[in-house]
């Protein structure tokens, strides 16, 4: 069984999000007290506000928009956004989508998150305003998603021309070149620029782009003055809290980091909470932060609610947030892989294989788990038929045993053998490779691994008929108690039904079956008492909620 997590480290790296969104974060508000290099947005609205008021037309309201964003007072081109709405039927596609995104009444049709669609009506727009970087930088998103990294480029080097000096230009072009493999790139663009030293935002993801690059950061020093000083609001330290907090977690420091992380919770962005719960899972930082409490009222907290759910073994709300965390984010890996994780947990191979097939289209470099869940997925599936599918069969083992004497994918490949022969070879010997998959793990520490591994393992011995399936089913079982290992709790229950129920394996098997065999703590106490200012109020949970 190959089913894991990607445990590759985490930086708190800017996000990439299609402009309109962008737009409303914290991202774009102005520092308060600090002296900075500034690009010439404010006058450049006035100018376009004033072109508008005298003429306005769709060209010009393009402008106002886009030139209201950049300056971070999208309030300021109402009047533009009024104009696009109310000419529905003749404006470019693109440019009534930007508009209501900043209307507080207009709704986005399900169909626009059609990619293809997407560059079509983007590309539209640029024609009508070419020097527009944000829409520069939009078009570098969608075809980063589609892997097309050549025009990517193109296109995001269009919006650092336009806009040099633009801070969340400079976060995002960072975080692309990252995307790209470029780290040092990104590095180099962050710690040359004048406009770092003196911004919270940037010099955040200049220590992030520094520690993926494996170089020194230029403005650690600035950052701990900065941090110290506190001459700006929370919300614009959060990042550069959090990114400094992770180096000192990372060299021991872990007095300091919690620190760090104290101060970059005080008004977290949705980013920080993720790097923050990533460390507590990953980095052994303890908790204490309240961090349940922030991402279910954060928002956009897609990854931070995620990982969340995943670590509560709420695996269906985990595959939602997962989900909409791939939307959000449609040109990484990472959210695409979690989402063939857990869809594998719940039975749906048909969505993990989808998952992987998408991350490959990416044209990012293959990840060994990755390609191990695909083959997990590909063989639980059932649709590969040895009469049938022979050839590729073999194929599949050929390259598992190839990889078997690889020190980091060794567990990964043996248990995934071990299932090839359960389903098309020699019973015993899929038992010999998942005790062996299971030793490996164990002599790496992992009993997360052990532990998913001897799970399918006992799926496996209950489907083919091992007359040694109830002793594997019960060292499963005392094996998921000692990780605490949520998925193999879940899956384990199944199997207990199967166990007594065999030829159920269709029904219990199956992403429908999820539910009856959920089993999820409530957050709150059963019964509490809440003191107000008119006495005690004892609040006790319905009937329905403790079925």
């Amino acid at each position: 069984m190959s089913i894991l997590h990607n445990r590759q480290d985490r930086r708190i790296l800017p996000r990439w999000r299609l402009s309109s969104k962008a737009s409303h974060s914290s991202e774009y508000l102005s520092l308060k007290r600090t002296s900075q290099v500034v690009a010439n947005t404010e006058q450049a609205l006035i100018y376009v506000a004033d072109e508008f008021d005298k003429q306005p037309t769709i060209g010009v309201a393009a402008e106002l928009i886009s030139s209201s964003m950049l300056a971070g007072k999208v309030d300021k081109a109402n009047a533009a956004v009024e104009f696009v709405l109310e000419r529905e039927n003749d404006v470019p596609h693109n440019l009534l989508r930007l508009a209501k995104s900043l209307s507080n009444t207009a709704q986005l049709a399900p169909s626009e998150h059609n990619l293809l669609f997407s560059i079509a009506q983007t590309r539209h727009l640029l024609r009508i305003y070419p020097r527009n970087p944000v829409l520069w930088s939009d078009m570098a998103r969608h075809y980063a998603s589609i892997g097309n990294k050549q025009r990517a480029n193109k296109c995001m080097q269009a919006a650092l021309q336009l806009a040099p000096n633009h801070r969340w230009i400079l976060r995002t072009t960072a975080r692309f070149l990252v995307h790209q493999g470029d780290s040092i790139g990104a590095h180099k663009l962050l710690a040359l620029h004048p406009r770092t030293r003196h911004d919270p935002w940037l010099i955040a993801a200049e220590l992030a782009c520094a520690q993926v690059a494996g170089r020194a950061p230029k403005y650690w020093r600035q950052a701990a003055d900065i941090l110290r000083i506190n001459s700006v609001a929370p919300i614009h330290l959060s990042e550069l809290a959090i990114a400094v907090a992770m180096m000192e977690l990372e060299s021991g420091e872990r007095k300091k980091a919690k620190k760090g992380v104290n101060k970059g919770l005080i008004a977290p962005t949705e980013n920080t909470l993720a790097q923050v719960f990533w460390a507590k899972e990953n980095r052994h930082l303890r908790d204490g932060f309240k961090l349940d409490e922030l991402v279910r009222s954060a928002k956009d907290a897609y990854e931070a609610d995620y990982q969340l759910n995943i670590s509560n073994g709420e695996l269906l709300l985990a595959l939602e947030s997962a989900e909409t965390w791939s939307e959000d984010e449609p040109f990484a890996a990472r959210p695409k892989s979690e989402v063939a994780y857990v869809a594998s947990i719940l039975d749906d191979y048909e969505l993990a294989i989808k998952m992987t097939s998408e991350v490959e289209r990416l044209g990012e470099d293959q990840d060994a788990t990755l390609t191990m869940n695909k083959t997990f997925a590909i063989l639980s599936s059932g649709k590969l038929l040895r009469e049938s599918h022979s050839s590729e069969l073999d194929t599949l083992r050929d390259k598992l045993l190839a990889v078997v004497n690889d020190n980091n994918n060794s567990y990964h490949a043996l248990a995934n053998l071990g299932l090839w022969h359960y389903r098309y070879g020699d019973i015993d010997q899929g038992r010999g490779f998942y005790q062996r998959s299971m030793q490996v793990a164990q002599k790496l520490h992992s009993i997360e691994a052990s532990s998913l591994a001897a799970t399918f393992f006992a799926r496996e011995a209950i489907l083919s008929g091992d007359a040694a399936a109830g002793s594997v089913l019960q060292a499963a079982n005392e094996l998921a108690k000692k990780s605490k290992h949520k998925a193999s709790e879940f899956y384990l229950r199944k199997l207990d039904a199967l166990m007594l129920n065999p030829n159920m394996a269709s029904d219990i098997l199956t992403p429908k079956s999820a539910v009856k065999y959920m089993k999820v703590e409530s957050r709150l106490p059963e019964f509490r008492i809440e003191k107000t200012s008119t006495g005690d109020v004892l609040w006790v949970p319905s009937l329905k909620a403790r079925k």
